[in-house]
């Protein structure tokens, strides 16, 4: 799990690989009028998903993993908070592999991470999170989550 500002994206992937490619369409590409939805960058190799929500309580939300993409998780406006935990520390709930690429862990008290607008984290396959939810009170957030297939 990594966290930090998009201006120092170019830390953590070297240039023409895919992940290279996420960070640049959010930094060169990506508007905020845009509609939350998909977009491609890469095909099924890279695409980025525009959301808008208001946080919620953490228990109403639920730790998950990835096998087949690491997520970027980019806060445009608002704050939230996305729990962390390892995987190796959670008990699976509802594997939905192979037909998603998405497990569901029973729930647990990890790490808070609080991205704030202009802030993303990295979330590899060992990386349990559970985003959208609020501080102290629920709040909207605009975000962009890039899949990078790995």
């Amino acid at each position: 799990m990594v966290k930090d500002t998009l201006a120092n994206f170019k830390l953590y992937c070297t240039p023409n690989s895919l992940l290279f490619k996420g960070f640049d369409y959010l930094q060169n590409q990506y508007s905020p009028t845009l509609k939350d939805g998909r977009y491609e960058i890469e095909g099924d190799h890279c695409f980025a998903l525009v959301q808008s929500y208001d946080t919620v309580p953490s228990a109403e939300k639920r730790y998950e993993s990835h096998k087949l993409y690491l997520d970027i998780q980019y806060v445009v406006s608002g704050t939230e908070i996305i729990e962390y935990a390892p995987i190796t520390d959670l008990s699976v709930e509802e594997d939905r592999t192979p037909g998603a690429d998405l497990i569901f862990f029973k729930p647990f008290k990890g790490a808070d991470l609080v991205l704030k607008a202009g802030e993303f984290g990295i979330f590899y396959p060992q990386d349990g999170h559970k985003p959208g939810i609020r501080q102290d009170k629920p709040a909207f957030v605009k975000k962009v989550v890039i899949k990078v297939s790995l």
